[in-house]
């Protein structure tokens, strides 16, 4: 199974130890793992738009979307969660 992490990255200074955290456990349950942000990592800078259409292509390609704390309160997640929603992928939460 593939899983893709999403959660609140804008404004949110803890983030990278979030998605870090989460992709720790999805790691202990075996899965495959998709992080948006070490991906982000290695792209060129670009716009909130430009990371959101990839990041749904990316969510595109997995089984599942693994929701982190905080995640109601992103505009972006909550895209990716109706997006996932929409084509039947497994929803996990933290």
């Amino acid at each position: 199974m593939k899983v893709y992490i999403s959660g609140p990255i804008s404004n949110n200074p803890h983030y990278r130890d979030q998605f870090a955290e989460a992709e720790d456990y999805l790691a202990d349950l075996g899965v495959e793992i998709v992080n948006p942000v070490s991906l982000a990592d290695a792209l060129p800078p670009m716009n909130y738009g430009e990371y959101m259409k990839i990041d749904l292509q990316l969510l595109e390609l997995c089984d599942a979307i693994y929701m982190v704390e905080g995640w109601e309160d992103s505009a972006g997640a909550k895209l990716e969660y109706h997006y996932a929603r929409v084509w039947n992928k497994q929803v996990l939460h933290y």
